[in-house]
């Protein structure tokens, strides 16, 4: 009955794609990079490229200028966002989607939740304080490439 329902919505796509039905899942803790999990993984993450969908806008990225700002590009390409060599996975690994082993799936989706809840946090600056954000973009770098290199 969900898949049927599911299947109406072009955002979930990926999702129905990967998962046989919703479960509980042992990385969402009720914080921000929760949520913006969540939102990645059922196609809902207010990206420009959504935004464009939805209500005709720019699509462009708002870091790096990309012609698109989608999903796969935050969380694998934009390269205000550290893009380097990830493992070689897709983007539905990235996301925890598949049926791997927890731990798998836990390793993963940490790493994009720390990508997220950057992006999240240097596109509200770039939205409130456009003229702040080169200097913030290169500790903002350290970070990520830090809390990677941490786990």
């Amino acid at each position: 009955m969900w898949r049927t329902s599911a299947a109406k919505k072009r955002s979930l796509q990926l999702y129905l794609e990967y998962k046989q039905a919703p479960d509980r899942e042992p990385f969402y803790r009720g914080d921000r990079e929760s949520a913006l999990l969540f939102q990645a993984r059922t196609g809902s993450l207010p990206t420009r490229k959504r935004h464009w969908e939805l209500f005709d806008t720019d699509p462009s990225c708002r870091l790096c200028g990309a012609t698109e700002e989608t999903i796969q590009h935050i969380l694998m390409d934009c390269p205000r966002l550290g893009a380097r060599d990830l493992p070689k996975i897709n983007l539905a690994e990235y996301l925890g989607l598949p049926d791997d082993p927890v731990d798998t799936r836990v390793e993963h989706t940490e790493s994009a939740k720390r990508r997220l809840k950057l992006w999240d946090r240097l596109c509200w600056q770039v939205d409130k304080h456009p003229d702040s954000v080169p200097a913030q973009r290169r500790a903002d770098r350290k970070y990520l490439n830090d809390a990677d290199a941490t786990g």
